[in-house]
């Protein structure tokens, strides 16, 4: 049977709670990215530990399914969406391209076996990956 040829983690040693903290960490902006919020690098060590905390909760195996973890990281990646929204209002796409009621899609070129795009389910909503490896591709095709 050729169902986990393609499998290289298994069970609890597998990478899905690291892959979604690497997700929260490429969505939500570091403190030094609004000095008009954390006016003193103390504030954005402050604020940047708060936020280290919540990467140190969402790759915990047992928060994998926490929906009060989930709820913690989806509020600050909704915050730091909505703060690049109202940094590029003028852009000539705006409506378009920085819609503050509609987080941006993900898009995984080399998905591999979807732990990305899987995780990235728990986050937040559309995602979409491919693989130059057809059997990577077929792992990958969903239902959604």
């Amino acid at each position: 049977m050729v169902t986990r040829a393609h499998c290289t983690f298994g069970g609890r040693d597998g990478p899905w709670p690291a892959a979604r903290a690497v997700i929260f960490a490429q969505m939500v902006d570091d403190p030094s990215a609004h000095p008009d919020l954390f006016l003193t690098e103390k504030a954005q060590e402050k604020e940047r530990q708060r936020l280290f905390r919540i990467i140190e909760d969402l790759v915990e195996w047992e928060n994998t399914n926490n929906e009060v973890v989930l709820e913690r990281a989806r509020v600050e990646i909704w915050q730091s969406w909505r703060a690049a929204c109202a940094e590029n209002v003028d852009h000539p796409r705006a409506k378009e391209l920085f819609n503050r009621h509609i987080l941006p899609a993900f898009h995984d070129p080399f998905a591999g076996g979807g732990s990305l795009p899987l995780e990235h389910s728990g986050l937040v909503s559309k995602r979409y990956a491919s693989d130059l490896n057809p059997v990577a591709v077929l792992i990958n095709k969903g239902d959604d």
